[in-house]
């Protein structure tokens, strides 16, 4: 009988296990336990720096993190390789202990699956060593609090969280001496480290009281977890106001979403394991896993909005929707979270799907629908016909990992966000996260304000959508109205300001594009905000502003008649995409004064191969 209940029953894992493909993927988690088990080598000495200032200092690409080689930095993307400073040598440093703890984890998957003594005996001994010497490793971070074995607070309660996982998972009894002293060296010194840095509701906070809950089961102080579960941001206050009732972490991020929900599902697991009888208010997290399947375009494409990346898909994130599906499933809302998983998990063999198993449901509750997500100021609006669909994000609710983008809209495949590269990235600072870089509104070539308290409606019948934000600029009123004519969508903004301004309409599209009219070289004065970034600038000369780009075998078609156009200049560019190797087309309609309406029409047309 074990100790914790951490995953299902070892015969049905077994079981499993007989289909080459899960072996095959089991056999990848057991080569990389027992390769840390040949060469697990540590120093207090080695400084663990930054993930996101591993990125290409050509195209900010993501560097290639090679275990064997501390000092090649090779992008995979465009084959640059860094120089290696100190600032990538501490990432890479990074890389290397968060590669050491999945070994471990690892380890002790293995050493249950397996009866595997050896690996067990590993876990114990490299987590052994953290203890001992956890009090050599200098506390240092300059990103997001401070870490000791890791760079910041964020990393080290990841970390701490990984190496419970493993314990937990070799049935470790924290209760016994050796477990008395890992508590007392490592544990409970990093938890004291750690959560008084949980200043606020935030992911990184959520990350902390997971860690803490995680050693407060597995060690049994009943202190600790009444303090970490119910104090003024811990988990309770931080799952409660974290998620909105829409279902949405308030960062309104989708990769800050699940990286919060991947914490809080963590602590859930902790609770569940030593069975915990607390409620963590379960049913907004099953909210949260799901919530997403509302707003993703065709494919399961999540809308990228403020800071993360550009494509994030409901197949990628259902497979770690199991171990929730797992631990909620008496919950009496389960149906939902497993019919979001029957639909999106492409029944892949998976370590999720071994450990916790799939149980898929003939029920169908999810409905391809227009929604408003008033609490996260975020709509996607669903054509019946033919007309494309188009995701509009009309304010933010905290500056933490805002765009200053409100009323931004995103249009499958051609018009999306690009979501951004690692913060070590130019053009993270630069271009990304600035008004110009998203399909909006510019005023005076400046940032709009980060936090905006748009308000909006949805027709009853769902084919129109209306939002206003009157403190993205001081003395300035936007709209836009987005409602489908037949087999086209109707765009409509409306400016309006106290004083004139320079009003800048923006529109960025992707694809094969051709344009009417003529075009003349031209400079745009402004050289801040990310108007550096445009290159290959263009105006337009013409009367009907007319437009079609060809991608994924679609077409977009773009119009705009002659009476938007009275008084404005037109200029076309080309501005970075995400990866910033690539690049998409940019339109920007400008007017010196008041009021600005334009009027355009989206069609997007099937095409032949």
């Amino acid at each position: 009988m074990r100790r914790w209940s951490f995953f299902r029953d070892l015969k049905s894992i077994h079981n499993d296990l007989k289909n080459p493909s899960f072996k095959a993927h089991f056999d990848k988690y057991r080569t990389l336990a027992h390769y840390w088990m040949g060469h697990f080598s540590e120093s207090s000495d080695r400084v663990t720096g930054w993930a996101h200032d591993y990125v290409c200092p050509s195209c900010s690409a993501n560097l290639e993190y090679q275990r064997e080689q501390p000092s090649v930095h090779r992008c995979p993307r465009c084959q640059t390789v860094a120089e290696n400073t100190k600032k990538l040598s501490e990432a890479w440093q990074y890389y290397r202990r968060r590669d050491i703890s999945q070994g471990i984890e690892a380890a002790a998957l293995t050493a249950v699956i397996d009866n595997d003594k050896n690996a067990c005996d590993f876990v114990l001994t490299s987590i052994r060593w953290y203890a001992e010497h956890y009090k050599k490793f200098a506390e240092h971070g300059s990103h997001a609090g401070k870490g000791k074995a890791m760079g910041q607070s964020l990393d080290e309660a990841v970390w701490c969280c990984t190496l419970l996982n493993a314990l937990f998972t070799i049935d470790f009894n924290g209760e016994l001496e050796v477990g008395k002293k890992l508590y007392k060296l490592l544990f409970k010194p990093l938890v004291k480290l750690v959560l008084p840095q949980s200043r606020s509701i935030h992911n990184i906070s959520l990350w902390h009281a997971a860690a803490a809950t995680g050693a407060a089961v597995l060690f049994k102080d009943d202190t600790l977890l009444q303090e970490v579960l119910n104090s003024g941001y811990g988990a309770r206050a931080q799952i409660t106001k974290g998620f909105t009732e829409d279902g949405i972490w308030f960062e309104n991020s989708p990769g800050y979403h699940f990286y919060a929900l991947d914490a809080a599902t963590t602590l859930v697991h902790y609770l569940y394991a030593g069975k915990v009888s607390e409620n963590i208010f379960y049913d907004r997290l099953i909210k949260a896993w799901t919530v997403y399947s509302k707003t993703s375009f065709e494919g399961g494409l999540i809308p990228a909005t403020n800071d993360g990346g550009n494509s994030e898909t409901l197949s990628s994130i259902a497979p770690s929707a199991l171990k929730a599906a797992w631990l909620l499933r008496s919950h009496p809302d389960i149906n939902f979270l497993q019919s979001f998983i029957t639909k999106f998990y492409e029944k892949k063999p998976c370590i999720q799907a071994l450990v916790y198993g799939f149980q898929p449901t003939k029920k169908t509750i999810y409905e391809n629908k227009s929604i408003l997500l008033n609490n996260n100021k975020m709509c996607m609006l669903r054509s019946k016909d033919s007309a494309p669909d188009v995701f509009c994000k009309y304010g933010n609710i905290v500056k933490s990992h805002a765009h200053p983008d409100a009323l931004s809209i995103s249009i499958h495949p051609f018009s999306m966000d690009t979501g951004t590269t690692g913060y070590g990235s130019r053009l993270y600072r630069e271009w990304y996260t600035k008004t110009i870089s998203h399909s909006t509104v510019v005023i005076d070539a400046r940032d709009q304000n980060q936090i905006t308290g748009g308000t909006a409606e949805l027709s009853k019948d769902g084919t129109c959508f209306s939002a206003a934000v009157s403190d993205a600029y001081q003395g300035v009123t936007i709209t836009r109205e987005l409602c489908y004519i037949g087999s086209s969508l109707r765009d409509t903004v409306n400016v309006k300001s106290d004083n004139a301004h320079q009003i800048d309409w923006v529109f960025h599209v992707s694809g094969e594009g051709s344009f009417a009219g003529s075009f003349i070289p031209a400079v745009l004065k402004e050289k801040e905000n990310g108007y550096s970034w445009l290159s290959n600038i263009r105006k337009w000369q013409g009367a009907f502003l007319t437009a079609e780009w060809k991608l994924e075998n679609k077409l977009l078609q773009f119009t705009l008649s002659p009476e938007y156009l009275h008084g404005t200049e037109v200029y076309f560019a080309k501005s970075p995409d995400n990866p910033g190797n690539l690049y998409r087309d940019t339109i920007i309609i400008r007017k010196n004064a008041k009021n600005l309406m334009i009027q355009a029409d989206y069609r997007v047309v099937n095409i032949c191969g």
